[in-house]
């Protein structure tokens, strides 16, 4: 089953508002109703959904401005915007898509015309759910190798000063049993930095109330 997810529809005519709003609920997704661009605006900001169709022709904010404001509002999140109007003239059509619509729908539409758009847009907003982890995944990467660059060089001389005294001490001297104690530990940062170095993947996990890098599964830790 595909992901639900939460549609926005701006339009001021209740008819037509109200027959996409079937159409898109028969898609098994979540709607959301604007009576005008304004109102669209405000639920866009609290909600933020991951597609919006939109009337061209709107009291006080139109489409076309809708639309702007929402694409200078995006962060990581993407919009799929659809606008739907009666006008058909190319300069209509351009002017949509100078405003960052990513496709038009003309009036009046069918079913097949709306699921093929939440098919599209849901396809674009996984492509881009995509493209938002690669880049997580440079910055994750980025920050690995800086640490594990500054962490290295001071784990191999304690590493190395730890197996020194391990040998250097009788294994009956209690002493002996702390520095094998330290010794694992050091392992086991040596074995954490290999980790980091071999991340390949932007991997998380819960921790507490958050969500940290999950660095068994982001890295690729199979021996050659």
């Amino acid at each position: 089953m595909s992901r639900k997810l939460k549609i926005l529809i701006a339009d001021d005519e209740l008819v037509s508002r109200k027959k996409l709003a079937l159409l898109v609920k028969n898609s098994g997704h979540e709607v959301l109703l604007a009576e005008n661009g304004s109102q669209a605006w405000g639920l866009w900001q609290e909600h933020r959904p991951g597609i919006l169709f939109t009337d061209w022709d709107m009291p006080g904010m139109n489409g076309l401005e809708l639309c702007a404001n929402i694409r200078e509002g995006m962060t990581d999140e993407y919009t799929f915007i659809i606008i739907v109007t009666a006008m058909e003239a190319k300069d209509c059509i351009t002017g949509g898509m100078d405003a960052g619509a990513d496709a038009y729908i003309i009036k009046p539409y069918d079913k097949n015309q709306i699921k093929f758009h939440i098919s599209t847009g849901a396809r674009m907003l996984q492509l881009h759910r995509q493209k938002v982890a690669s880049k997580q995944l440079d910055a994750v990467l980025e920050m690995a190798g800086s640490i594990c660059h500054e962490f290295n060089q001071p784990l191999q001389i304690i590493s190395g000063f730890v197996e020194l005294a391990v040998l250097e001490v009788a294994e009956g001297d209690p002493l002996h049993r702390n520095i094998t104690a330290i010794k694992e530990q050091v392992d086991r940062m040596a074995t954490i930095t290999k980790k980091l170095m071999r991340i390949t993947k932007y991997e998380t996990r819960p921790y507490l109330s958050e969500t940290i890098i999950d660095i068994d599964k982001a890295s690729d830790t199979d021996e050659e």
